[in-house]
């Protein structure tokens, strides 16, 4: 019988789960190791021994520490050098081991020594095992692996911190994160089918941006239907976020004027209801005005519009003249800097707490029977 391959949604879910699970490995871990290597460091600085035994003695637990913090900071190809170099201290403490257990068995006859020798006997047999199954979870723990790979893709210390001190600690470089092949690693998609398990999987930032390309791709594949139409098909929310994205977009770039000649006058109509669904009336009462104004001038947003859809105008820049005409009649920019002075609105945090409103409508029906129940 043929394997069922996972959709992106499952797929993603299940990356998340042990991204989370790498977490609290990746910590454990850490309370572990790190204490025990910085208590052989200073057991190792105040030792008498030869000079080759004592840099040893402090070289190999600073080397632990650091990579345990480079894991941390995301270098995924320290999860091997770390398993190597645990499984070499679990060496150590079976070496130890071995060692005491071949002991003139007269030692036992004095019983401090003996008591000494039960107890260092015992906390080398724990670090045998402790250390052993850390480096055996470090080679074969997938959920740490995708723990660390995480930190890859996003992690990043904080500007001031200098480039020699972030090599030393670990920290891939800028050049590592675009060009490595692990980068695509945490990228799903696309979605169709947005759960609560689903929404509640995407990071931020990647759950907005799943959102705006479903939309997309429905309105691409609805040609040249009015946008209100297309998204009155899909749960609400999507048209929502879709269009508040857009209005966000195109004003930041080129101002209100803009966001008419590339979206039109009905993608505007419905951002307005979509201000109002978000519960910013400041918004939709800045966009009503902006609206107002350019239906006064319609014609040169339509002219400003085609020119950009005219192949000879966009060959011979004529489609410049047509825009900045337009731009200039219809004179937005006083409504386009009030836009600026707004604050921006939360769309990942609508999304976390509006889950029903990008179900299809069979499944709100069922998640409003069955509180708490997870729909597909």
């Amino acid at each position: 019988m043929a394997r069922e391959q996972p959709t992106p949604e499952s797929a993603r879910i299940h990356q998340v789960t042990q991204e989370r699970h790498g977490w609290w490995l990746l910590l454990l871990l850490s309370v572990i190791v790190i204490p025990v290597e910085l208590l052989r460091l200073s057991l190792a600085i105040t030792a008498d021994r030869s000079w080759f035994r004592w840099v040893l003695g402090i070289a190999f637990p600073l080397l632990i520490v650091r990579q345990v913090i480079a894991l941390w900071l995301g270098e995924f190809g320290g999860l091997r050098t770390l398993a190597w170099l645990l499984l070499l201290r679990a060496g150590q403490y079976l070496t130890s081991l071995v060692a005491m257990l071949r002991l003139p068995l007269v030692m036992d006859e004095i019983p401090l020594i003996a008591g000494l020798l039960r107890s260092v006997m015992q906390l080398s047999a724990a670090g045998l095992v402790v250390f052993g199954l850390l480096s055996l979870m470090c080679f074969a723990s997938s959920s740490l692996k995708a723990f660390v790979l995480l930190r890859f893709r996003t992690n990043g210390l904080y500007r001031w911190v200098p480039d020699r001190l972030r090599s030393l600690l670990g920290e891939p470089s800028i050049n590592e994160r675009i060009f490595s092949e692990y980068r695509q690693l945490g990228a799903q998609g696309p979605y169709t089918q947005f759960t609560p398990a689903l929404i509640d999987a995407l990071e931020e930032g990647e759950l907005e941006e799943a959102i705006v390309d479903y939309a997309v791709a429905a309105e691409n594949a609805a040609g040249e239907r009015d946008p209100r139409d297309v998204f009155r098909e899909l749960p609400p929310g999507f048209a929502t976020v879709y269009t508040l994205w857009e209005l966000q977009a195109q004003v930041d770039n080129g101002g209100f004027f803009q966001f008419f000649v590339n979206r039109g006058l009905p993608f505007a109509l419905l951002t307005l209801e979509s201000c109002q669904q978000v519960g910013r009336e400041d918004m939709r009462l800045l966009l009503a005005r902006a609206i107002d104004r350019a239906l006064e001038h319609e014609d040169s947003v339509d002219t400003a519009a085609a020119a950009l859809q005219d192949v000879t105008q966009l060959t011979t820049g004529g489609w410049a003249d047509a825009y900045l005409n337009g731009e200039k009649e219809i004179s937005l920019d006083d409504l386009s800097s009030e836009f600026y002075e707004l604050d921006p609105i939360d769309l990942d945090q609508f999304i976390r707490l509006n889950m029903s409103l990008f179900q299809s409508t069979s499944a709100r029906t069922a998640a409003d029977e069955h509180p708490g129940t997870e729909s597909v």
